[in-house]
C-alpha cells in the first residue's frame, strides 16, 4: 500500500530543485525586449519593441535630416541674397549709365547761356546716386558678396563727388577758373578707375560709362572759352561800332566847324580865311566879288545861327540863316535874314572838311 501511496503523489518543485529563479522565468533585458519570429523559410528576425525616442537610431536619422534642412536653408539664403544683389547691381548700373549718357549729351548740346540744362541733369544724376547708395547699404551681407557690395559702394561714392563737384561748377560757370577745372578732372580720373574697379569685381556687369562722361572739364572749358570769345568779339564789335559813332560825331562837328568859320570870314570880308574852309571847285566857282566893302555899301551880313546838320552820303549838309542890314539914304536901317544850305565834304588825302557848296533855302 506504501508502495503505491508513493506513486501516486506528484513530484514538487522543491524536490525537485526548481525555484523562483530558475531560466524559464527570468530571461535577461535584451532577450525580454526581442521577440523570435519564425518566418516561412524558418528564418529568425528580430524587432526592436522600444519606444521610438528610446531608439538611437531614429535620433541619428533625425540628426542627419536637420543638418541638411539647415544646409538646404544656409544655400537658398545664400543663392538668394546673392541673385538680388545681382539684380539691383545690374539694373542699378544700367540706370546709372542711362542719366551719365543724359548727361553728356547735355553738356555737349549746350551752350553758355543754355547751361542750366546740364546743372538739371546732374542734380537728377546726383539724386539717382544718392539713392543707390541707400539701397546698396540695405543688401544684407550675411552670406552675400561682400566684396562685391564693398567694390560697388566705393564707386558710387567716387562717383558722388564727381557730380556733385560737376553740377555746382554748372550751376555757376561764370565764376569757374582753371584751377577748378582741374580740380573737376582729376576727380573724374578717380572716379572713373573706381567704376573700372567695380566692373572688374562684378564680373556680369554689362557696359559702361561713356568716355566724354568723365572730361566734363573740357566740356566746360569749351563753352566757357567760347563765351569769352563771343564777349570778346561782341565788345569789339560796340568799340568799333562806338568808334563809328564816336567818329561821326566829331565829323559832324569838324562839318559844323567849317561852316561856321566859313561863315564868320564871309560876314568879315575875308576871302583869304574864307578859301580855307573852302573846296578848290567850290573856291573856283564862287563869286567873291560880293564880298568886297563896294558891294557891301547898303547891304552887308551881320549875324548867322545855325538851324540843323544831316547826313548826305559822304557829306553834311547844314542849314543857317545870315542875318543882313539894308540900308537907305531915304530910309532908316533895316534887318532881313537869308538862308543858306552848305553842303561840306572832307579832303580824303587832308581829312580836313571844307565847304563844298551853298544855295539858297
Amino acid at each position: 500500500m506504501d508502495k503505491a501511496k508513493e506513486k501516486s503523489e506528484p513530484i514538487l518543485e522543491d524536490q525537485l530543485g526548481l525555484d523562483e529563479d530558475s531560466p524559464s522565468d527570468s530571461q535577461s533585458t535584451t532577450e525580454a525586449n526581442t521577440a523570435v519570429e519564425l518566418t516561412d523559410g524558418m528564418e529568425k528576425k528580430t524587432t526592436d519593441l522600444r519606444p521610438w525616442y528610446k531608439r538611437p537610431k531614429i535620433w541619428g536619422i533625425v540628426a542627419v535630416v536637420l543638418i541638411l534642412l539647415v544646409a538646404i536653408g544656409i544655400a537658398f539664403t545664400a543663392w538668394r541674397n546673392r541673385t538680388l544683389a545681382q539684380e539691383f547691381y545690374t539694373n542699378d548700373w544700367r540706370e546709372l549709365i542711362a542719366a551719365s549718357e543724359l548727361v553728356t549729351t547735355d553738356a555737349e548740346q549746350a551752350t553758355y547761356t543754355s547751361f542750366g540744362d546740364v546743372e538739371k541733369s546732374l542734380l537728377d544724376m546726383q539724386s539717382k546716386v544718392d539713392d543707390s547708395q541707400a539701397e546698396t547699404n540695405k543688401l544684407p551681407e550675411l552670406l552675400g558678396d561682400k566684396e562685391a557690395k564693398s567694390a560697388y559702394l566705393k564707386g558710387l561714392e567716387e562717383l558722388d563727388k564727381y557730380v556733385t563737384l560737376a553740377k555746382n561748377q554748372a550751376a555757376g560757370l561764370k565764376d569757374v577758373d582753371e584751377a577748378q577745372l582741374d580740380e573737376l578732372g582729376s576727380v573724374a580720373t578717380a572716379t572713373k578707375l573706381a567704376l573700372e574697379d567695380v566692373k572688374k569685381q562684378i564680373t556680369y556687369l554689362q557696359g559702361f560709362y561713356p568716355d566724354d562722361f568723365f572730361i566734363l572739364n573740357e566740356r566746360y572749358a569749351t563753352v566757357i572759352q567760347a563765351y569769352e570769345s563771343a564777349q570778346d568779339e561782341e565788345k569789339a564789335k560796340q568799340d568799333e561800332e562806338k568808334s563809328k559813332e564816336d567818329q561821326a560825331k566829331q565829323d559832324k562837328a569838324n562839318a559844323e566847324e567849317a561852316v561856321s568859320l566859313w561863315t564868320q570870314a564871309y560876314i568879315a570880308g575875308n576871302t583869304t580865311e574864307m578859301r580855307q574852309y573852302m573846296t578848290a571847285a567850290f573856291a573856283a566857282e564862287y563869286d567873291f566879288s560880293q564880298v568886297t566893302s563896294s558891294s557891301r555899301q547898303y547891304n552887308y551880313p551881320t549875324t548867322y545861327r545855325r538851324v540843323n546838320t544831316d547826313k548826305k552820303g559822304d557829306q553834311y549838309e547844314v542849314i543857317e540863316t545870315i542875318t543882313f542890314v539894308s540900308k537907305s539914304d531915304y530910309s532908316a536901317d533895316t534887318t532881313y535874314t537869308q538862308t543858306y544850305a552848305f553842303l561840306v565834304s572832307q579832303n580824303p588825302s587832308t581829312k580836313q572838311w571844307a565847304v563844298n557848296s551853298q544855295r539858297y533855302q
